[in-house]
């Protein structure tokens, strides 16, 4: 019993470590500028043009981010454990959820659908970092 409290209390530590550090990588991501080269494409493609840049600006280095933590977290709980690393994922979707109902009114947001992409790559993070590259058996 005492082991299992030690891995919930890992496991929401390193998801807590997660959102802070992501807070910054996605401020940062935001801020880089947009190639000069690809201006005539997102005159013309608005919406497709920055559903890929946001997924290759902010969603990929969540998810590589996502990644390390799900391996940080297998390693460190010397386990693999599905639940773990969905549970590890709760706090920066907590923090997400609360960013867009503190920020929009009653409809979904633009900045919601903007959001999906970033909620989907953290948890699949999570996941593939924690099942593949994390704790192994031998």
């Amino acid at each position: 019993m005492k082991n299992h409290a030690i891995n919930l209390a890992v496991t929401v530590a390193i998801g807590i470590l997660f959102s802070f550090v992501a807070v910054y990588v996605v401020g940062f991501s935001a801020a880089i500028r947009v190639p000069s080269w690809s201006q005539a494409f997102a005159q013309t493609h608005r919406t497709t043009f920055f559903w890929i840049i946001e997924i290759v600006y902010v969603a990929l280095p969540l998810t590589v981010l996502a990644t390390a933590s799900g391996a940080l977290l297998g390693r460190a709980i010397r386990m693999r454990s599905l639940g773990l690393a969905l549970l590890c994922a709760v706090p920066w979707l907590a923090q997400v959820a609360w960013s867009e109902i503190a920020v929009s009114d009653s409809h979904i947001s633009s900045v919601a659908l903007l959001a999906l992409p970033d909620s989907f790559a953290v948890v699949a993070g999570f996941v593939v970092g924690m099942l593949v590259f994390g704790y192994r058996y031998s």
